[in-house]
């Protein structure tokens, strides 16, 4: 991996005992005012004139102040031209933002003033929330420090001490641990809370990032109303949240997501996968409303459903896999009505409010033919009881 030197702004690469380094979280700008890898590795004094140096040098001495020697940011430390290094930095990705010290969160969008509440206002409006990538951003480091668009820090969220820092007096709060690990507030709003208010992501991801404790729906839903400029970067972007690999194909549009969820399944036995639901499709005189879909989702907006952030998948005892044919799995069917053509596929979530309880989750299918074949219907809504 390549490495930004804090001392000399220059790149330098390692392949194994990686120093520690800082890492920024940012959103990208025109293309033209980013600097990129091949600028990056000829130093040349031209890129200072570039809008996007601005960041690269804060960050380096953001991370010199903190006692680092290295610093990585990704408009220049990946080269896009070798479509292999993109793939194997694409797939490392999640791991390099948690392997960090700290990350640096630059909300350039956002202008702190002391001793006012405009910040709150402002937060939840940053366009750094919107967007696909910096979700892992948020989740993988083990300590985030968040900065507005004059690089004042705001605060800081940190996994490893559960405490957040007061600045300037805003947020007024500090954490502390109880015996169960659980952040316990002070005063005021934490910076946590506020961003767990934007996102829809529990405080407990944030402070111990246990995401293996949240079904996969759920996961999907914090990424639902959030967007990348490739239409596939919405799947490539969640690789690391699901912990799969899988190779890069850009040109392959929304089939990206298909993938992503056909890995899932080899990986997670989780039926919440399923519990996705569609949005009525206007029929045009020239293409009707399609009438069946398939069983996995067309992209993470299906999942934006408040249902889907309390559920979670129930023991799977009979195991189900992708074949050459498609996903093969058993589930009891409940029949619509009688003598009907529809039914109900019975999968086995829960929901956390009361795991024990006797609750059924439904994703309506429609008979295609006498032999067994059943087909998802396009606006049949997961339905439960």
């Amino acid at each position: 991996m390549y490495l930004i030197n804090v001392s000399t702004l220059k790149l330098e690469e390692f392949y194994s005992s990686v120093p520690e380094y800082a890492i920024l979280s940012h959103t990208w700008g025109q293309a033209s005012e980013e600097v990129l890898f091949q600028e990056m590795l000829i130093n040349s004094s031209d890129i200072k004139l570039k809008k996007g140096f601005r960041k690269i040098e804060l960050c380096a001495k953001q991370a010199q102040k903190d006692g680092l020697d290295y610093c990585r940011v990704d408009t220049c430390c990946i080269d896009k031209s070798s479509s292999a290094e993109l793939s194997e930095a694409i797939n490392s990705m999640f791991s390099w933002y948690r392997n960090s010290a700290v990350c640096y969160i630059y909300l350039e969008d956002v202008v702190y003033e002391e001793h006012s509440g405009q910040v709150d206002e402002s937060l939840g409006e940053a366009r750094w929330f919107t967007r696909g990538w910096t979700l892992q951003e948020l989740l993988a480091p083990r300590a985030r420090q968040f900065f507005d668009a004059n690089w004042t820090m705001i605060g800081e969220i940190s996994k490893n001490r559960y405490r957040e820092h007061l600045v300037n007096g805003f947020f007024r709060m500090d954490t502390t641990a109880d015996e169960e690990g659980d952040p316990q507030e002070l005063e005021g709003m934490s910076l946590a809370s506020q961003v767990a208010q934007i996102t829809g992501i529990p405080r407990k991801v944030l402070y111990v990032g246990d995401l293996g404790s949240f079904s996969a729906a759920t996961r999907m839903s914090w990424a639902a109303r959030r967007r990348t400029t490739r239409i596939e970067d919405q799947a490539y972007c969640l690789l690391g949240i699901f912990d799969v690999h899988m190779p890069l194909l850009y040109g392959e549009g929304n089939h990206a997501f298909i993938r992503l969820q056909e890995e899932i399944v080899k990986k997670q036995p989780d039926h919440t996968l399923f519990a996705w639901r569609s949005e009525p499709t206007s029929p045009t005189p020239t293409s009707p409303a399609p009438t069946f879909s398939g069983l996995l989702a067309p992209s993470p907006g299906n999942f934006y459903s408040d249902h889907c952030r309390g559920i979670l998948p129930k023991q799977v005892d009979i195991p189900y896999e992708m074949t050459n044919k498609g996903l093969h799995l058993q589930v009891r069917l409940v029949e619509h009505k009688p003598g009907s053509d529809e039914f109900y596929a019975i999968l086995d979530i829960t929901h956390q409010s009361d795991p024990k309880k006797d609750i059924w989750y439904g994703i309506k299918l429609g008979r295609l033919d006498s032999c067994g074949q059943y087909a998802r219907r396009k606006h049949g809504r997961t339905t439960s009881s």
